[in-house]
């Protein structure tokens, strides 16, 4: 992947992630800045949808407690046996109810522990910060690809989720996708260590976290989408440059940076590559390499 780099177990960044990632081992987060108003539209659809569940539940408890009570009282001699079919239609219910408790109530648990209660704790901001974790059936179904398949797979969920487009036009849990889903809890203390001054909110910005080696890693994708610091990578990479004598490249660089009119080119540039290639550098090693410098750089201030 990209850009991993290493974060400090001590970091309290590093030790919220260890706390919550007890059945997965990786996080995307990123900064949700969307409307108030548009937080609270999307929270309203899960909101009523549970709230029907939920309804469904009790209606079903409060018709089926007569029902079962008279037929336990009649297992125990009540002068008045219920029909045969009276126990049929029991059972059939009794089926029903427990369907619709394995079915439903997991659901409405989840929400109601989850995302109500973290409305009902934290509100709505104007800044919020959003975790998203692997898991569900998605993710189980990836476990039994043989293992280039399972590589392919879940880059291309990953990708998905980290699409630009998915994450600046949803807000809330309009951004899960695949098995990447909300976590709550997660943001929860994410939010009690931004109160304390523990971690930057820029901390969580779009990034995707993994532990491996015993340890966390952070890819910063943001970085890619952050001019100023694109500026300091091409700041990096000419002065390896200049060191290696290579000054005919840095001024046809230059040149083509001035001409263009967008943002300085990347390493997606092929016509800075076939610069570098020309002057003999290889252009998206050296670019990786200082973008590696330059992230770890400001990560360990941000962590």
């Amino acid at each position: 992947m990209e850009t991993l780099i290493p974060v400090p177990k001590e970091r309290p960044a590093a030790k919220i992630l260890d706390y919550r990632a007890t059945n997965h081992d990786s996080f995307i987060t990123h900064i949700d800045r969307s409307p108030v108003h548009a937080k609270i539209m999307a929270f309203q659809k899960p909101f009523w949808f549970n709230m029907i569940l939920g309804g469904l539940l009790i209606w079903r408890a409060v018709r089926s407690t007569s029902r079962y009570s008279s037929m336990v009282f009649a297992l125990y001699g009540e002068p008045i046996k219920p029909s045969l079919m009276s126990w049929i239609w029991t059972i059939i219910n009794l089926i029903i109810d427990l369907f619709l408790g394995i079915l439903i109530w997991p659901h409405v648990h989840v929400f109601i522990t989850g995302h109500l209660w973290h409305r009902l704790r934290w509100g709505f901001r104007e800044t919020e910060i959003v975790f998203r974790k692997p898991i569900g059936w998605r993710r189980l179904l990836l476990k039994d690809l043989p293992p280039e398949e399972f590589q392919r797979r879940y880059a291309q969920n990953l990708y998905r989720a980290i699409d630009p487009k998915l994450i600046f036009e949803n807000t809330g849990y309009l951004t899960k996708s695949d098995q990447w889903v909300l976590d709550y809890d997660v943001a929860g203390d994410a939010y009690s260590s931004m109160a304390v001054g523990e971690v930057d909110i820029k901390t969580w910005d779009l990034s995707v976290w993994v532990r491996m080696g015993g340890g966390w890693h952070v890819w910063e994708i943001w970085r890619l989408h952050d001019k100023q610091f694109v500026e300091v990578v091409i700041g990096i990479v000419t002065e390896k440059l200049r060191s290696m004598g290579k000054e005919d490249i840095i001024q046809q660089w230059e040149s083509v940076m001035e001409a263009s009119e967008a943002s300085p080119p990347t390493q997606l540039s092929t016509v800075v590559a076939d610069i570098f290639h020309r002057g003999g550098v290889n252009f998206a090693e050296m670019w990786a390499d200082a973008t590696k410098e330059a992230t770890t750089t400001a990560t360990s201030k941000l962590i």
